[in-house]
């Protein structure tokens, strides 16, 4: 049976992530907070200042990481440190990539991947990687081994050659 647990206006319930004390956590785009409901349903607002934030994404060992997706956008590590990942991707601002930031997947090293018109990795240190360019690249997770990364989207087409004739 569906019940509901919390209500709110805007766009308030992104990338939700489980806490380690059984609640979970969603960023709030409209608000730009990061609202925790507990596992009695009871609700706070841990993070504030997150600049329109999107997805949230937390590695095996706790660290929290926010999509900004305000201008300039950039990912930000919340826990155990409030510190700015990434800003910039081949020396331009994150926005010059293209799309907006839009999910994430964290992983053990400290680093993140994301979806922004394509997908991208960030290591522990902001240097940002892209990996390919999807439409409609969305969703994003890592499996738990850290081998198979899921993301959901359409590959860009590119025209398959006709067979020749005769050939095998």
């Amino acid at each position: 049976t569906w019940r509901t647990v919390w209500t709110g206006t805007g766009n308030n319930a992104d990338g939700p992530v489980a806490s380690a004390d059984g609640g979970v956590l969603f960023a709030q785009n409209t608000d730009s907070k990061i609202m925790k409901l507990d596992a009695k349903g009871a609700v706070s607002y841990p993070y504030s200042d997150v600049r329109t934030s999107g997805s949230l994404a937390m590695n095996k060992s706790g660290a929290l990481f926010v999509l900004q997706r305000a201008l300039p956008q950039e990912i930000w590590q919340l826990t155990p440190t409030r510190d700015r990942l990434v800003s910039r991707y081949n020396g331009e601002p994150l926005d010059c990539a293209g799309g907006l930031l839009n999910d994430m997947t964290a992983d053990s090293r400290g680093g993140v991947y994301f979806t922004k018109g394509g997908v991208f990795h960030a290591d522990a240190k902001g240097v940002v990687t892209h990996y390919g360019t999807l439409t409609g690249a969305n969703g994003i997770a890592l499996s738990p081994d850290e081998k198979t990364l899921y993301v959901t989207g359409r590959l860009d087409s590119t025209p398959t050659p006709a067979p020749v004739a005769g050939a095998v």
